[in-house]
């Protein structure tokens, strides 16, 4: 079974479930995939289906872009 949450164009993340593998990707490629509060609620939503669908057996988080993984700290722009 795959399934995919989108939220349009511009989501900040995507949760993929691959059988037994959900994938966390942050999409905020342009600001190395600084974390802001759109990225934390999926991160929760990701803790949330690990904890309640015993078929998960591995999570992977991974980042869009060729440059970093995810850029250290949170955005400020998602708090100012």
């Amino acid at each position: 079974m795959i399934y995919k949450l989108q939220r349009g164009m511009d989501m900040a993340y995507t949760i993929e479930k691959r059988d037994e593998i959900i994938v966390f990707e942050i999409n905020r490629p342009t600001i190395h995939n600084a974390i802001n509060g759109e990225v934390v609620e999926g991160f929760k939503q990701l803790v949330q289906r690990v904890k309640t669908d015993s078929s998960i057996k591995f999570a992977v988080i991974t980042g869009v872009g060729e440059k970093r993984f995810v850029q250290v700290g949170i955005s400020l722009y998602s708090i100012c």
